[in-house]
C-alpha cells in the first residue's frame, strides 16, 4: 500500500506530488489545507465521510468555519495531524488505536485540538498506520 496522503506545495512548481489509494491534501502558500478523495472515517476533515472530487477548503468547525492554517501536517494511514500556524495541534479522521489524542476511539469528521497538548510548545508531528507523534520542546514527546 502507498501513501495514505499527497501533499502538494502550491507554492512549487511543479507542484510535489507524491502517489496515494486514499486522499489527498494540497498546502496553499498562506498555510491552508485543500483535501479530496476518499472521506472514509472523516479523514478528510470536512464534517462528513463523503467522498470528495474535488479540492475543497479545510476549515475550522470549531471557530465557525474559518480557514485553518498550518505550518505541517502529517498523514496517517486514514488520520490526519497538523500543527497549526498558531501551534495549536490538530487531528482528525480514524481513531481505532487512540491515534488522534483524544481520550476516546471515535472517529472524528473535523479538525479538533489536542487539548493534552495546548500548553505544550510543539515542533514537530508525524504519523503513522494507527499512531501519532508529537516532538515538544521538554524531555520527551506525546
Amino acid at each position: 500500500m502507498g501513501f495514505a496522503c499527497v501533499l502538494l506545495a502550491a507554492h512549487l512548481t511543479p507542484p510535489l506530488l507524491l502517489p496515494s489509494p486514499r486522499f489527498s491534501l494540497s498546502f496553499a502558500d498562506a498555510g491552508e489545507v485543500y483535501v479530496w478523495g476518499n472521506g472514509g472515517n472523516g479523514r478528510l476533515g470536512l464534517g462528513s465521510a463523503d467522498t470528495v472530487m474535488v479540492p475543497t477548503l479545510l476549515v475550522n468547525h470549531e471557530a465557525h468555519s474559518a480557514p485553518l492554517q498550518f505550518q505541517s501536517v502529517h498523514c496517517g494511514s486514514m488520520h490526519t495531524i497538523g500543527v497549526s500556524r498558531s501551534g495549536a495541534v490538530f487531528t482528525w479522521g480514524c481513531n481505532g488505536s487512540g491515534q488522534l489524542g483524544h481520550g476516546d476511539r471515535k472517529d472524528l469528521l473535523s479538525p479538533r485540538r489536542v487539548d493534552v497538548l495546548a500548553a505544550t510548545p510543539v515542533s514537530q508531528v508525524d504519523a503513522g498506520f494507527d499512531y501519532s507523534a508529537a516532538l515538544t520542546g521538554v524531555s520527551g514527546g506525546w
